[in-house]
């Protein structure tokens, strides 16, 4: 009898291990929303995009974009065109080919942030579960230290040695005296001078069609910013299911409504979600002993 009470102690105490629910509860819809708020993208500050400040080239819809944004009070920006001169080849074989220049327009901005959009700048967003912040947050401004042996290299067997150094060659001149006969044995040779001749001036250089358009490439200089667009709300969870089954292999599901609110300037320029359109997304979740309910990831 002592037996089969240990056996049945030992298989409960298994299955107690395998189910990974040991805090003994199934999955339920605050559990479910619970897990939900710990993953990212239900961060307040997860939502962002890239956006460029700085002198760029642009193009007419980014130029349309900077004007919604600029009566939105989030930047400021200037913009001026420049021509561009381009050639393209026509002709054919019996008539020969010849070129033809054409123009092509470019559009540079300077664009700045605004006090308020200054305020929508996220310099470290919301990437990771809230555990897996605290797991690395060890590695923030992380340097690996590389010794200095790292830096030494070895060329003796390279197929292309670097070539010998020349080697200067010290000529000695020995120096010659003439000796000059007396003046009134000098015979005064004739000198032909020649007149220099004038020299041709150069061609005049045409100058650079393109040289606007360089001039304004050379000025280019943009910083990349995160900026805000808004954040998803979780409305209600709903079709938990969690069976017997599920429950001692520690996993479960549900059907979450959400929607996307407090939608900046930058969320409807760079089209976010609709504001307030309540979605919906069948998740799976699975329990770990240490973390409690989670939510699995899509490549899970």
């Amino acid at each position: 009898m002592k037996k089969l009470l240990l056996s049945l102690a030992v298989v409960s105490i298994l299955l107690g291990l395998a189910s990974c629910s040991g805090d003994g509860k199934p999955l339920t819809a605050s559990s479910a929303k619970s897990a939900l708020k710990k993953d990212a993208a239900f961060a307040k500050d997860s939502q962002v995009a890239s956006f460029e400040v700085g002198f760029q080239e642009v193009s007419e819809d980014q130029l349309q974009n900077l004007a919604r944004l600029k009566a939105a009070g989030v930047i400021d920006y200037t913009a001026e065109a420049v021509k561009e001169t381009r050639y393209e080849s026509y002709g054919n074989y019996w008539t020969g080919y010849y070129k033809r220049p054409y123009e092509v327009t470019h559009i540079f901005a300077d664009v700045k942030l605004t006090p308020e959009g200054e305020k929508l700048v996220i310099e470290n967003p919301t990437e990771l579960r809230e555990d897996q912040i605290k797991d690395f947050a060890a590695n923030k401004d992380y340097e690996e230290k590389v010794p200095d042996y790292m830096s030494a290299s070895d060329y003796s067997f390279s197929d292309a040695p670097a070539p010998a150094q020349p080697v200067e060659e010290v000529v000695e001149v020995e120096e010659v005296v003439e000796e000059v006969a007396d003046s009134a044995d000098v015979e005064v040779e004739a000198v032909e001078v020649e007149t220099p001749q004038p020299k041709k001036p150069e061609p005049k250089k045409e100058a650079d069609p393109n040289a606007a358009y360089q001039a304004k490439l050379d000025r280019v200089n943009t910083t990349t910013v995160k900026v805000l667009l808004g954040r998803f709300e979780i409305v209600k969870v709903k079709e938990v299911l969690c069976t017997e089954d599920m429950f001692k292999d520690g996993r479960g599901s549900c059907t979450v409504l959400y929607k996307f609110v407090d939608k900046t300037p930058f969320g409807f320029v760079f089209n976010a979600p609709q504001e307030n359109y309540i979605q919906s997304a069948k998740v799976n979740l699975i329990h770990y002993q240490d973390l409690g309910w989670t939510l699995v990831p899509d490549n899970d």
